[in-house]
């Protein structure tokens, strides 16, 4: 079952990002009675953080999503043919009015400027929100991005408090500035590029789901006539990337004395996120050569990622290592396209007092690697959006390290080994037993 988080509301104001509004009158009057306005559903689940949070997102806390919304015959992508076109919506954040801890559902008007003139002239600029128009059938998605978002050619990241640009594919013909050799079915993408920390989601309202016993038929949602006997379009969000978590154990008294200075992933970095059109989702971009993305810290406000400083690991002692299960992970995960074959995992640390230069240990990390729930390996093809993997590292001093991983929920799976005596996909230093330890 994959996690989701469902797009509702924030009584949040939304700003507008290039959208427009058909028949607007002469005068600021208020809408004629029976008409619609155009709310969402949003379930905010598992609010346990008293800041605004960084990295995955595991609750909604001031998240800045996107809207779109298309009239369901339309067959052309560009924002002139859409009803809502790339709408900011930002989520309430803990402390702010209206925010409540656990699973609540809380209305949504999606508003956007509008300007009337006046009969004695000039003009003024309201906020309203969307009306479902005459008999119109409507189709609704969503998308978050975090910073990731960047120029359809990935030639730099979006401005901060800039909003993402979309490339739009009609007749399949991209926009000039797609990456050449990127091949984009019809849709609407997102242009991005990850550095590890990012999460990065899509959403489509399901008009069964919504539907569900209210006898109103599937053909009329979204629209008014559906609005009206309370059939409204919910948006769940899910995660697009894969996530590694991870933890270090020491495996000896030795290993008490290492310290782990970065954890890094290799993999590709870039892509376009599909949200409206037959293959929503990541499409990756041409000749994405593979990143070195590395573990971040959040410090204690929450508010901006850091390095990762030296983790000691839970100790060794009386004679054994401490309990996997009930280890602490480090850092705030790594997150990667998923769909790899493989990633390169590295890891630089060093030694309490010695000022020895130890080399870097390199692993592979494939799907055969993953134990499931049984322990059985080989069974998992490819590492896949929405889950995670925890991987834990042991260390053994200047023996050896050894890492084994597991697969957890945003949706749980399983476990990897990672043994430099026994498996050939160890690609970095194995020292004999019999060399002298560095004291």
């Amino acid at each position: 079952m994959k996690k989701i988080f469902s797009l509702i509301a924030m009584a949040a104001i939304l700003s507008v990002a290039g959208c427009k509004k058909a028949g607007v009158t002469a005068t600021v009057t208020a809408p004629e009675e029976g008409n619609v306005p155009v709310t969402f559903g949003l379930m905010q689940s598992g609010f346990d953080v008293s800041t605004k949070s960084v990295g995955p997102v595991d609750a909604w806390d001031g998240n800045d999503l996107y809207i779109f919304g298309y009239a369901s015959t339309h067959t052309d992508y560009s924002e002139g043919q859409a009803y809502i076109y790339n709408v900011k919506a930002t989520t309430i954040a803990y402390g702010e009015e209206g925010f409540q801890e656990g699973n609540t559902q809380q209305a949504l008007k999606v508003e956007h400027d509008v300007t009337y003139d006046l009969p004695e002239g000039g003009t003024e600029t309201v906020k309203e929100p969307f009306y479902y128009e005459g008999t119109n059938i409507y189709d609704f998605y969503g998308y978050y991005i975090d910073d990731a978002a960047t120029n359809a050619d990935f030639s730099s990241p979006v401005e901060a408090d800039a909003d993402p640009v979309p490339v739009t594919v009609t007749d399949g013909t991209p926009d000039a500035t797609v990456a050449e050799g990127t091949v984009l079915p019809d849709g609407v993408y997102i242009p991005f590029q990850i550095n590890g920390s990012q999460d990065i989601m899509i959403a489509m309202a399901d008009k069964s789901a919504d539907v569900g016993e209210t006898g109103v038929p599937e053909s009329r949602a979204y629209s008014a006539y559906a609005a009206r006997r309370g059939v409204h379009p919910n948006l769940p969000f899910e995660h697009q990337l894969a996530r590694f978590k991870f933890k270090i154990v020491s495996g000896s008294e030795a290993g008490n004395n290492v310290n782990v200075n970065s954890v890094s992933l290799t993999s590709p970095s870039r892509g376009y996120l599909c949200v409206v059109g037959e293959n929503r989702g990541i499409v990756a971009a041409a000749n994405d050569t593979p990143t070195e993305l590395f573990l971040k810290e959040a410090p204690a406000d929450g508010k901006e990622l850091t390095d990762l400083t030296p983790q000691a690991p839970a100790a060794f002692t009386e004679g054994k290592r401490a309990d996997i299960e009930t280890v602490p992970t480090i850092g705030k995960d790594i997150l990667v396209i998923p769909g790899q074959n493989s990633y390169k995992l590295t890891l630089t640390t060093s030694m309490t007092d010695v000022h020895t230069e130890m080399a870097d240990q390199t692993y592979t990390l494939t799907p055969a690697n993953i134990a499931d729930a049984n322990g059985d390996t080989g069974n998992v093809s490819a590492f896949e959006a929405g889950k995670y993997y925890t991987i834990t590292v042991i260390i053994y001093g200047l023996e050896e390290i050894k890492i084994t991983a597991t697969l957890g929920e945003w949706q749980s799976g399983g476990s990897i080994t990672i043994d430099p005596d026994e498996e050939p996909w160890y690609d970095g230093p194995v020292i004999e037993p019999d060399e002298p330890e560095i004291p």
